[in-house]
């Protein structure tokens, strides 16, 4: 299985918008019998800022597991996921500048991510929708999923050393950047 996800993120800053395309392929399923799924993921994010200042582009390698045994699944079937890797930026986005009050980054920092998945065909089977179509044309979506993502970069508490600040001391990278994101992935 590949996974492929499309998203549109918008942050707290204003003015600043991300958007990627991430790859997937399950390397571990049900690992000694649990519901679970183990996959690699390789992602590619863009930055846009309307000032001009911090477009960036955004790299990802990650890990991600996902629980997928709910007691609803014969309803709606459900992943919860969790991932964790690394981000490398072109350059230091506006979004995470502002965040951190203008003081210094890395370009190499720790990749958190946090995900609930919903199947398509369920969920529009759920609210009801699936009687506006014939069965046939929502068979596409049986493997489309809607992706909700909080996606985290950091310095993982001192793991990615320190940035030279403004006095030529060196200084730890500190709180991370968050992005909430909304998305489609269809499994191959």
């Amino acid at each position: 299985m590949v996974d492929v996800a499309l998203s549109g993120e918008v942050t707290v800053v204003e003015g600043t918008f991300l958007y990627g395309l991430t790859l997937g392929r399950e390397i571990w399923s049900e690992p000694w019998g649990v519901p679970l799924d183990i996959s690699a993921n390789l992602g590619a994010l863009h930055h846009l800022a309307n000032n001009g200042v911090g477009h960036a582009g955004q790299f990802i390698c990650f890990l991600n597991v996902e629980w997928t045994a709910f007691p609803w699944n014969r309803y709606l079937r459900t992943r919860f996921g969790a991932g964790a890797g690394l981000s490398y930026v072109t350059q230091i986005p506006y979004t995470e500048r502002v965040q951190r009050d203008f003081r210094g980054s890395r370009r190499l920092l720790s990749y958190l991510e946090v995900s609930l998945s919903l199947n398509c065909r369920d969920l529009l089977t759920l609210i009801r929708v699936n009687r506006l179509f014939r069965d046939s044309e929502l068979g596409g979506l049986e493997h489309a999923w809607l992706v909700g993502v909080l996606n985290h970069r950091s310095g993982g508490r001192g793991l990615f050393g320190d940035f030279i600040n403004e006095d030529g001391e060196p200084e730890g990278v500190g709180e991370g950047s968050n992005y909430l994101s909304l998305g489609l992935a269809f499994e191959f």
